[in-house]
């Protein structure tokens, strides 16, 4: 009886690194039944921890007779991947790729096996992530805003079910995964739901009391790092638990940038301090500058996973680095580029239509604009819509941009305009400062968390000669 698709990752053993790590190949094949298309499959792999467009690699597969073939960059560490593309019935489970591994997932209509020698594992992840996709299709968390204490309430119970749910998974495994494995597996549910309870805390949804029946008054340190795996959930819950201790102490829960840095530089070291430092460049840290101190530990550092990794975070993100050229369309029909705007400081917001965040980021905008109002300052809203007519329709209901600010747009490209890439664009809205030298000017926190009173501190210090 013939099982379809068989998808086959094959971890062939290829050299050894000269720091003595195992550098592994990987080989996936895949029949393109699996996928919805076969030209849209992709191989998504979490380098440093972190998932971040900019350090994730995208293997795209090589198409022939049915089947699609990922050839998979060399691995030095067991790491996550996702398979990208695949139908509905397949979970969009985080599977961990281990060096000189050999695996064989036999799937059809009914049901899907794993063959290999750490068979085990993948079948424990794959059956926590399809629980999950049950509990999603089934709609058991509430159909309300978070913002909503009773919404939040169900939906904290709901989660607490698929943990317990979860962890009956994960007991029937044991003794047939590794310890390190089962240990690690274990500590990745539990504290992606700590995580969740700690953000409700932080946001005042939830009370104290409420987070702490929920999730232990006293968490233990995770030991991911003897497992020589980096969890994608372990930096969220850092940080979110720094915020709960933070609230306590001085009722405010956010971090800035520059708290974030601090904090991890001098409370951990080794492999844990370099992927909390990665990640504090990721989401909201997008759009941050670094200072010299802290451009000066990116630099430094070495390490062959993560040396890649803060490079993609750190581009066009350091203070005094010179951004290239562009060429945009105005909704004037005249193409701008830096040369359009001597003598100027520029502010650039990226944004696209259905962006949330880029709404609540305008007025921050605007306000800073009406007080630079008069000073050689121009706002430039870039809009990464494909559609023009999308752009101009958006345009009009004032909700993504504002008078005042020169309106581009990406001249159909969307994303993949060479600017997007450029000035490391990953996530939506970004804000970039240029001076009139056209160096990057610093920006220690996301404008939308001071009202733009830093994005306004640095430029007027700029104009006044304090910054050189």
């Amino acid at each position: 009886m013939k099982i379809f698709p068989s998808f086959i990752l094959i971890m062939l053993l290829a050299a050894l690194h000269p720091e003595n790590r195992i550098i592994a190949q990987s080989v996936i094949i895949t029949d393109t039944s699996l996928f919805k298309q076969a030209e849209d499959a992709r191989l998504e792999l979490f380098n440093g921890g972190v998932d971040d467009r900019r350090t994730n690699t995208l293997v795209s597969p090589l198409v022939k007779d049915g089947k699609c073939f990922f050839n998979v960059p060399h691995l030095a560490d067991t790491i996550y991947f996702v398979v990208r593309g695949v139908k509905q019935a397949f979970p969009n489970a985080l599977f961990l790729i281990f060096p000189k591994d050999t695996v064989e997932v036999l799937a059809d209509q009914q049901s899907t096996r794993f063959l290999g020698s750490n068979s085990s594992v993948y079948e424990c992840i794959y059956k926590i992530a399809k629980l999950g996709q049950t509990y999603l299709n089934e709609q058991r968390y509430p159909q309300r805003s978070l913002d909503d204490k009773r919404a939040a309430l169900e939906y904290l119970s709901v989660c607490k079910q698929l943990y317990n749910d979860q962890q009956k998974i994960i007991t029937a495994y044991s003794g047939k995964i590794p310890p390190r494995i089962y240990k690690h597996i274990i500590d990745q549910q539990l504290l992606s739901l700590q995580a969740d309870a700690c953000w409700m805390l932080n946001r005042k949804i939830i009370d104290q009391q409420t987070a702490a029946a929920y999730v232990r008054d006293s968490l233990p340190e995770p030991t991911f790092y003897d497992t020589g795996i980096k969890s994608i959930s372990y930096p969220r819950y850092i940080f979110e638990m720094q915020s709960v201790k933070r609230t306590k102490i001085e009722g405010n829960p956010k971090l800035t940038f520059n708290e974030k840095y601090d904090f991890v530089y001098n409370n951990f070291k080794g492999e844990k301090r370099k992927q909390l430092m990665a990640y504090i460049l990721t989401g909201p840290g997008r759009s941050v500058t670094l200072n010299v101190k802290q451009a000066a530990f990116y630099k430094a550092n070495t390490d062959p996973v993560f040396r890649p990794v803060y490079e993609a975070l750190t581009k066009v993100r350091i203070t005094g680095t010179l951004a290239r050229n562009f060429s945009l369309t105005g909704v004037d029909g005249k193409v701008y580029s830096l040369d359009s705007f001597k003598d100027k400081v520029i502010v650039i917001d990226f944004w696209f239509t259905g962006c949330g965040a880029c709404v609540h980021m305008t007025p921050v905008l605007a306000r800073a604009a009406k007080k630079l109002e008069g000073k050689q300052v121009v706002f430039l809203s870039v809009c990464v819509d494909e559609s023009s007519d999308k752009w101009k329709k958006s345009l009009k209901g004032y909700l993504y941009s504002f008078d005042g600010a020169v309106k581009l747009y990406t001249q159909g490209e969307g994303m993949a305009h060479p600017i997007i890439k450029d000035y490391n664009v990953v996530g939506y809205p970004t804000i970039v400062v240029l001076s009139k030298e056209r160096s990057v000017l610093p920006l220690k926190n996301d404008p939308r968390a001071d009202q733009g009173q830093n994005l306004m501190d640095s430029i007027n210090a700029y104009l006044d000669g304090e910054l050189i």
